[in-house]
């Protein structure tokens, strides 16, 4: 499939391969309707297009057909990204799996500046803003604005083999990142997590479990957990903090459901750890091991949550809450 210059299919494209899952669902052939997904999810296309490929993917091994292959045809195989950067944990630019070493950016300005259009998620940043965030104080900074943008472009692509806009683009409103081009692992994570707690809501169980698993695995660590001070940050740092938090809170409540209480302790005991006064998890985690006949464990759980109730001068509930199922 031919892609635009932007690296998107076109429109016509995308178009075809909607009406092909569309036609194959209509037929009966549940395999040949994922593929088309699948070849659908891997062109970008979409508001989620990560959390669609997850679960197309999972469709076809549960039909017994391999996500490998069969799409060739029709957007070809599953490209790695060429240029990812890494948030979640402790920040990074990978070329293919190569970090891009320190020497190379010149300037912390330069990656200061790729977190700070990263942390805004896509919305444009004006250039006065940037100034301010990377020069404090300062006055007439647009010139080395201007070079550090450069550097920056140059890291991202440093064989100058795409338009200067590919990956950052410049605009009246100020600076942003091209989300369909420049693969950020905080961008996935969220995919995932958002479809796989909306489809825990709307009761779709396994589609949800496999979600909210691979949520789970793409989360790294915090976003720039090895820079607290990066201030700019914070508002996505507490976006990905209560997302995770929901993950892992959703992620117990479909194992119960699909009868694993080993997986949904241990995906509660892991929320408790980051999220300790959170009674409901705190209660529900409580009743399932009483119900196992796990008594012993119920027990510990149970004074812990008493423990986190009178640190906070909250009174405990007499009884455990009612149970999952």
């Amino acid at each position: 499939m031919k892609a635009t210059e932007s690296g998107r299919p076109p429109a016509e494209a995308l178009r075809f391969l909607a009406e092909a899952a569309r036609i194959w669902a209509d037929v009966g052939d549940p395999v040949a309707a994922a593929r088309v997904d699948l070849a659908l999810a891997r062109t970008g296309a979409g508001r989620a297009p990560i959390a669609a490929r997850v679960v197309a993917e999972h469709r076809l091994r549960a039909l017994g057909a391999d996500p490998s292959s069969g799409t060739r045809s029709l957007a070809g195989a599953p490209v790695r990204p060429p240029v990812t950067v890494r948030m979640l944990g402790s920040f990074a630019v990978l070329h293919g799996d190569d970090p891009v070493p320190v020497a190379a950016w010149q300037s912390r300005k330069a990656r200061d500046l790729l977190k700070l259009v990263i942390a805004r998620r896509g919305r444009p940043i004006t250039r006065d803003a940037l100034g301010e965030a990377l020069w404090p104080g300062e006055a007439k900074v647009a010139n080395r604005l201007s070079i550090t943008l450069s550097v920056l472009r140059g890291v991202l692509d440093p064989d100058r083999g795409r338009p200067a806009d590919h990956y950052v683009t410049a605009g009246a409103g100020g600076l942003a990142y091209d989300p369909h081009t420049l693969a950020v692992d905080v961008d996935a994570f969220l995919q995932l997590a958002h479809a796989g707690t909306a489809a825990a809501r709307e009761g779709r169980a396994d589609e949800a479990r496999v979600l909210l698993s691979a949520a789970d695995l793409a989360y790294t660590g915090e976003v720039l957990a090895d820079e607290p001070d990066f201030s700019d940050a914070g508002p996505l740092r507490a976006e990905v903090r209560l997302a995770r938090l929901a993950v892992m809170r959703a992620l117990g409540g479909v194992h119960v459901a699909a009868g694993d209480l080993d997986s949904a302790a241990w995906a509660w005991s892991r929320l408790l750890a980051d999220d300790p006064y959170d009674e409901d998890v705190a209660l529900r985690l409580v009743t399932e091991l009483t119900a196992a006949g796990r008594h012993g464990e119920a027990a510990r759980q149970r004074r812990r949550y008493e423990v986190r109730m009178r640190e906070l001068g909250i009174p405990t509930h007499s009884e455990p809450k009612g149970r999952s199922r």
